[in-house]
């Protein structure tokens, strides 16, 4: 019984971060990851730092000097959210049959199972 409880607990989790992605552009999800102090702009540091993006997939390396420049038109060393948009289709989300549309899908409802834990 540990073994389903657990198991429940999995889905629960991967469905959770699914539908919370429906919601949310991969890119702006991927912006307020990287936006440790919540100012609304993604410092050079918190840049180099990338932590917690794990959920992404992105064409660029983690921490990249060259792609930070690049989207720092303006050359104050912050990414802004306006910024941060010429990512879009470079970041996706890892499981992108779930996050690929905004709108609600049956098959990410539909894959909690709830068990009893004994």
């Amino acid at each position: 019984m540990k073994v389903k409880a657990i198991l429940a607990t999995v889905l629960l989790a991967a469905t959770s971060g699914a539908m919370a992605c429906q919601n949310t552009s991969a890119v702006e999800a991927f912006g307020k990851r990287l936006d440790k102090n919540k100012d609304g702009q993604i410092s050079l540091h918190e840049w180099k730092h990338m932590n917690g993006v794990k959920a992404f997939e992105r064409d660029f390396n983690r921490g990249s000097l060259k792609t930070f420049h690049t989207l720092d038109t303006n050359g104050d060393r912050k990414l802004s959210m306006k910024e941060l948009a010429a990512l879009s289709g470079r970041v996706t989300y890892k499981n992108a049959v779930e996050c690929s549309s905004n709108a609600p899908s049956a098959s990410s409802q539909s894959n909690v199972v709830p068990v009893e834990a004994k």
